[in-house]
């Protein structure tokens, strides 16, 4: 699956080459314009992101304080139990209290299983529309300069920084 990655920006090259060199094509005759961009630049450049991204890991923060607190409870609680292990007066108060520890490590799982896939929902619905906007503005960018193509830069094994849309993209993000 790797190599099938680093092959498909060689294919839509020749795509593009074919469909720009074929007659009657509206770009028949004309030169082929590429472009990339650097998508790590711009996340990290595009302050509507990063403040985003902000949010995301005080929510992420706030969440890991609560189930640090809850884990140090759970250590405390099984602790506690180890030491009076052989003090139980009968055995069945010994599996009434293994039966509440089992109840707190669930409680413990639950709660974390949630708040992780609250936070995934958050930074999908976060994110998303943001991951939109830069779609958008590469489009945008790269049709009012007349590029035919643009590519991520990571999936290039070399590119001329001429041909570096980044820039560009970064000031059509923040202009807003």
């Amino acid at each position: 699956m790797k190599g099938y990655r680093a092959v498909w920006p060689v294919v839509l090259i020749g795509i593009a080459i074919a469909a720009v060199s074929t007659p009657g094509s509206k770009a028949f005759g004309e030169a082929l314009s590429i472009g990339f961009v650097d998508l790590d630049r711009i996340r990290e450049g595009y302050k509507r992101y990063q403040d985003a991204l902000g949010s995301i890991r005080g929510v992420k923060d706030k969440e890991q304080a609560n189930l640090d607190e809850m884990s140090a409870t759970f250590d405390k609680a099984v602790r506690q139990f180890e030491l009076k292990e052989g003090l139980f007066a009968t055995e069945e108060q010994k599996k009434t209290e293994l039966e509440d520890l089992k109840k707190k490590w669930n409680i413990l799982n639950e709660y974390k299983a949630t708040k992780d896939q609250d936070l995934e929902r958050k930074s999908r619905e976060t994110l998303g529309p943001l991951i939109e906007k830069i779609k958008t503005t590469i489009k945008d960018v790269a049709a009012n300069n007349g590029y035919h193509m643009i590519f991520k830069q990571s999936d290039l094994a070399y590119s001329d920084p001429r041909l570096d849309i980044t820039d560009k993209v970064l000031a059509a993000l923040n202009k807003e």
